[in-house]
């Protein structure tokens, strides 16, 4: 039967063992959340080109959208994007 000094040194072993092994486990945990931060931060760059393309192709720019959710006028955008759609038939035409 071993001796209470060797259960504690054995004991100690494995602890120091566990607190390696979670300090790792840690490191990785925290690379994986840098690098969803990353992934999410390019969805979202993703995201807003698709916007600006759009809105791009509608003739409309990031200043009017703004300026339309703070005057609360919609139909000022509205009004450019059917503007904007008059102007590309009568080119057409």
């Amino acid at each position: 039967m071993k001796t209470a000094k060797e259960l504690y040194i054995i004991e100690q072993k494995k602890l120091e063992k566990y607190l390696e092994k979670k300090e790792a486990l840690n490191l990785k945990i925290k690379t994986c959340k840098i690098n969803m931060e990353k992934y999410k931060t390019l969805m979202d760059i993703q995201k807003y080109e698709k916007i600006t393309a759009a809105m791009d192709a509608k003739g409309i720019e990031f200043n009017d959208v703004i300026k339309a959710l703070r005057d609360g006028d919609m139909s000022f955008l509205q009004n450019k994007i059917n503007t904007t759609n008059t102007d590309e038939t009568i080119k057409q035409d």
